[in-house]
């Protein structure tokens, strides 16, 4: 679908619904800029959701030293609570050989504490251009913990997808069973005017609306997709259950 069809307001208002409920929720906002950067827009994310909540205030009783110093090189807030704890600098700066092992474990302990208690809704944004290293958390997840409170959902532009050479698209091919994706459309150009004509009574006729508004985009997929699919996990349980 093209920009402005409603593919990340749809799934921003599920997140409302979600935390109305009482469940937790996190939004991960990709961007081709970092594909290349492990871990760079989730741990973003985190940042953002520990200003949000007291999530911060227990990290210690789940995280081990050592993965909370190496979480403490990519989200900022973490290394001044790291200091706090006491935890030694070799620690907040632990070896390039065991920061990735770490950084996946302590992110994967994150996860599980968000989802075993209320349910976690885990939302990506244009998940095409997130990066190898996330996407290597992602697939432990679906296909390890998949019996997880965990309801996982995307928006991509399929046809990025398969003109790119991007690390998503071996994830998506080994998506069968456990996914189902929904391609929005827009609306006809009579419904369409009926929309334009209840929200502008006092305007001109919506018989007047110009017919150029559903004539094809020129732009390329990255600002107006051709075709956009928004994935939702099947296995995952009911939230809040």
């Amino acid at each position: 679908g093209k920009t402005g069809l409603g593919k990340t307001r749809l799934l921003d208002e599920f997140q409302n619904h979600v935390i109305s409920s009482g469940a937790e929720a996190l939004k991960v906002i990709c961007s081709q800029r970092y594909t290349l950067q492990p871990y760079r827009v989730f741990s973003e994310a985190i940042e953002e959701y520990l200003k949000k909540t007291s999530l911060a205030l227990s990290l210690d009783s789940f995280l081990s030293q050592e993965e909370l110093g190496a979480l403490a090189q990519l989200i900022p807030s973490l290394k001044s609570f790291a200091e706090a704890r006491g935890i030694a600098e070799e620690k907040i700066k632990p070896e390039p050989a065991k920061l990735g092992i770490n950084l996946f474990n302590g992110f994967r302990h994150i996860l599980r504490e968000l989802s075993w208690q209320k349910g976690l809704f885990l939302y990506f944004d244009d998940i095409q251009w997130l990066d190898r290293a996330t996407l290597e958390l992602l697939r432990y997840f679906l296909s390890i913990e998949n019996i997880r409170q965990m309801l996982i959902a995307a928006t991509f532009c399929e046809e990025e997808v398969t003109t790119e050479q991007l690390p998503f698209k071996s994830l998506l091919s080994q998506l069968s069973d456990n996914f189902f994706s929904l391609e929005l459309e827009p609306f006809p150009l009579e419904q369409t005017q009926e929309f334009i004509s209840r929200i502008f009574r006092a305007s001109r006729p919506a018989s007047k609306v110009h017919r150029a508004s559903h004539a094809p985009s020129s732009r390329s997929c990255s600002s107006t997709p051709t075709r956009s699919s928004l994935a939702m996990s099947r296995r995952s349980r009911r939230l809040g259950s």
